[in-house]
């Protein structure tokens, strides 16, 4: 499902095989901390090592031993210094390539990768990489000569016959965890890609694949900012619902979405106005409120006078049993009012305009 030779990846491909045959700069992947306000310190190349890293995942070689050290280097440097910090699948990522493709100078960049913050410490990051780039008392021996006191009591502590006993199910795992060819990326992982990369478009279609219902689709919809498609989902939505109850609350989404993308909703609103009375109580709860303030938003944008006319009856009409309406849905009744309405209605949206602006000021009625 990958198309790799397509945007947004192909600048993803221009920037590594630039970085492999020298045109790019590695300064473009290396660790840049820069703090911003609420977030703390931030990895400002983190993405686009990433980027690089998952491509490489599908076609490093031997070749791509150094770059892959300079990577891996860059992104321990961003677990020490970000303040998320924690692990992360980079990490990992490029730890299993270099597996792969180094050999026993990388034990001590493993370790390091262990010990980069608490969470990698805690199992963020895998110990088994460490005593699977050489033999584990030989990996051990390296780290002891490198390491300091604090390095060597955590080696100390550690039961190299059940790590040694353990690594070939670990390497198994570790091959599942990332596969080498695009076609065995399963869709959680093409989703994952599909988030890095920024590709959209294989977003849309994963999040649609996984559409069960008409509800599921009219809410992807409305995430996205398209209320027309949203209004045509509920109105399949509307088809299938059968309690009073359920139908009510499947309207009142579809006024939510019909304020934003006005259409002649005449049918719905009569299927609203004879199910109203049919739930007891309507307007003493949310789903009342909800009403009221939908019909409301949909006569103030409808272009049409006859929609508008009836949606500001309707809205009015309901509003009367409800016993507070927010101030959002007292001004789209205004507006509405002033385009379709009496001028008794005007007015007396006004005078609740007025109440409810002064008591959200702390006013005194």
């Amino acid at each position: 499902m990958l198309d790799l030779r397509r945007p947004p990846y192909i600048a993803a491909r221009a920037l590594l095989e630039a970085l492999r045959d020298g045109r790019g700069s590695w300064r473009e992947v290396a660790c840049r901390l820069h703090h911003v306000p609420g977030e703390g310190m931030v990895d400002l190349h983190g993405p686009a090592r990433a980027r690089v890293a998952h491509l490489l995942q599908l076609e490093a070689t031997a070749d791509d031993r150094d770059l892959l050290r300079f990577l891996l280097d860059q992104e321990i440097a961003a677990r020490r210094g970000e303040s998320g910090q924690g692990g992360g699948p980079t990490l990992s990522l490029l730890s299993a390539l270099l597996l792969d493709h180094g050999d026993e100078e990388d034990v001590w960049r493993f370790w390091c990768a262990r010990r980069a913050n608490f969470d990698t410490m805690a199992g963020a990051y895998d110990l088994e990489f460490v005593f699977a780039a050489a033999p584990p008392e030989r990996a051990r021996a390296l780290v002891e000569h490198l390491g300091g006191p604090s390095d060597r009591a955590l080696l100390a502590r550690l039961d190299l016959r059940a790590l040694r006993a353990g690594l070939p199910a670990w390497r198994a795992r570790l091959t599942e965890r990332f596969p080498r060819a695009a076609e065995d990326l399963d869709a959680a992982e093409v989703e994952a890609w599909a988030e890095l990369f920024g590709d959209d478009a294989l977003l849309e279609r994963l999040a649609l694949a996984r559409v069960a219902d008409p509800e599921e689709l009219a809410r992807h919809h409305r995430g996205r900012g398209r209320h027309a498609e949203a209004v045509d989902a509920w109105l399949q939505a509307l088809a299938g619902a059968e309690a009073p109850w359920d139908r009510l609350s499947v309207l009142a989404r579809l006024l939510e979405d019909a304020a934003e993308a006005p259409r002649d909703l005449s049918e719905a609103l009569a299927v609203a106005e004879a199910l109203w009375p049919r739930v007891p109580g309507l307007g003493e709860v949310g789903l009342g409120r909800q009403l009221v303030v939908g019909v409301l938003r949909l006569a103030a944008a409808t272009e049409s006078p006859e929609l508008g006319g009836r949606a500001l009856d309707l809205g009015l009409a309901w509003g009367a049993e409800v016993s507070w309406l927010p101030l959002a849905g007292l001004e789209a009744g205004l507006t509405a009012a002033r385009r379709w309405g009496q001028p008794a209605q005007v007015e007396a949206l006004q005078r609740a305009v007025g109440r409810e602006r002064r008591r959200l000021r702390g006013e005194q009625p």
